[in-house]
């Protein structure tokens, strides 16, 4: 089959839900790749971190959000490394943070979960990568974990917001202009932590996970559509699912898979999407001294999704090589800062690998940057070379492209309005990969 028509029959495939499959690539040694670590002070008791890049020079930032009532932001330097944190007021006790463009200037704008004051604290950018005073918005009781994504047929960024105490999640619709409506609550199980969104049923938009610490369950919400969601249905997990869950395609069929850090179990939970939105009962794998937060893609450059997790008890986050079949290799630790308690990654030094962020609740508390030093591949020729061998468009970019689009990851949004995943990134992937490389 040519690749033209190769690429028109995944590009159905992303809109049916099927599943393109090709073989992995050699990648580079899971035990070897996170060789260089630096860790930067954070304020008192962080709990998460958001990357993104605020200023507009193509590299990532960090914002944490800080238990001393702020959010630190660190500016990239250009090469990985971070300058000093400078601080934003935000409500008591923030636990969640996230960035997005709420505002649709193109630059990303912060949101803060405050769960003793009940509230989000929103930040807009002022277009440089400094931050206008928060503007609060009542968000239920005791929000905790927060996500900002385009739930509705709207151009602006939503937000979505765990409330522990209350058992729920609430949805706050954009009013168009970076403002936010009252928040919409949904009921979820005990203890509604850590969330995630994407598009878990294959019809184009953003459905929400949430892991529920005390009931030792996960709540999958399906969007219907209009940024309202159909009542819960709940699948089981391990012991404690209180700081980490991940939407990533393991298996490559089926569309995005869960993975669950369950902190007193020990392990995480896997649970496979059976191509509709509901999941097949859980698998363990991984192991560590208290499994916070989760992430995931592909860390080795062989074409297959990986699996990383902050291992709170043991300063260090564990690595889970993917077999591409649902099934991990043999996991490699990396050291942190004491007591890591969410991961997050992206490129930070600009060389086309993952690198990851670990945020240290220990005292003091820090942040932990693990630069990927897997082998540089080649210059990505074109946007839409997204896999090995980089300089080349092939099978495995395509697969790539529907793996990153089902997920909502940043390769995959090639197209405005950014932080969407529609139609027209499908069309700039076509274009892209039509055009060829230089």
């Amino acid at each position: 089959m040519c690749v033209r028509a190769a690429v028109t029959r995944c590009a159905l495939a992303l809109m049916t839900g099927a599943a393109c499959h090709i073989a992995a690539a050699q990648g580079c040694d899971p035990a070897s790749i996170f060789m260089q670590m630096v860790s930067y002070p954070a304020g008192s008791a962080a709990q998460t971190i958001a990357l993104a890049d605020f200023n507009g020079d193509t590299f990532l930032d960090i914002v944490v959000a800080n238990g001393n009532n702020n959010a630190g932001v660190y500016v990239n330097n250009g090469d990985g490394t971070f300058g000093p944190a400078v601080t934003y007021a935000v409500g008591t006790t923030p636990v969640g943070v996230d960035a997005g463009d709420l505002n649709g200037d193109n630059f990303p704008d912060i949101v803060v979960s405050n769960t003793v004051s009940d509230d989000i604290s929103v930040l807009i950018n002022n277009g440089d990568g400094t931050f206008a005073p928060e503007v609060r918005y009542a968000s239920g009781n005791g929000p905790w974990h927060v996500r900002v994504v385009n739930l509705n047929p709207g151009d602006r960024a939503d937000v979505v917001v765990a409330c522990k105490v209350a058992d729920e999640i609430r949805v706050h619709i954009n009013n168009g202009d970076g403002t936010l409506a009252p928040s919409v609550p949904y009921t979820a199980g005990n203890g509604t932590q850590p969330i995630d969104v994407g598009d878990l049923d294959g019809d184009g938009d953003a459905d929400v996970v949430a892991a529920n610490e005390f009931a030792a369950n996960v709540s999958v919400f399906l969007n219907n559509g209009d940024g309202t969601m159909a009542p819960q249905a709940q699948y089981a997990v391990g012991s404690s699912p209180r700081a980490g869950v991940e939407i990533i395609d393991v298996n490559g069929a089926g569309g995005p898979d869960l993975v669950v850090g369950n902190t007193f179990g020990g392990n995480l939970s896997l649970l496979l999407n059976n191509g509709d939105g509901t999941f097949a009962p859980q698998t363990n794998i991984g192991s560590g001294f208290g499994p916070f937060g989760v992430a995931g893609a592909d860390l080795t450059a062989d074409g297959i999704a990986d699996v990383l997790f902050a291992i709170n008890g043991s300063a260090s986050v564990g690595l889970l090589p993917g077999n591409g079949d649902g099934t991990f290799g043999v996991q490699a630790n990396y050291a942190t800062g004491v007591s890591p308690f969410n991961v997050q990654l992206g490129d930070l030094d600009g060389d086309a690998d993952l690198d990851a962020v670990t945020v240290n609740n220990g005292v003091p508390s820090s942040i932990s940057v693990l630069i990927n030093t897997c082998s540089a591949p080649p210059s990505n020729c074109s946007p839409a070379d997204l896999a090995e061998p980089f300089g080349s468009l092939d099978f495995s970019d395509v697969v790539a492209f529907l793996t990153a689009f089902g997920a909502m990851a940043p390769e995959a949004d090639l197209a405005p309005p950014e932080g969407q995943w529609d139609f027209s990134d499908v069309v700039a992937f076509l274009a892209a990969f039509g055009a060829g490389c230089p």
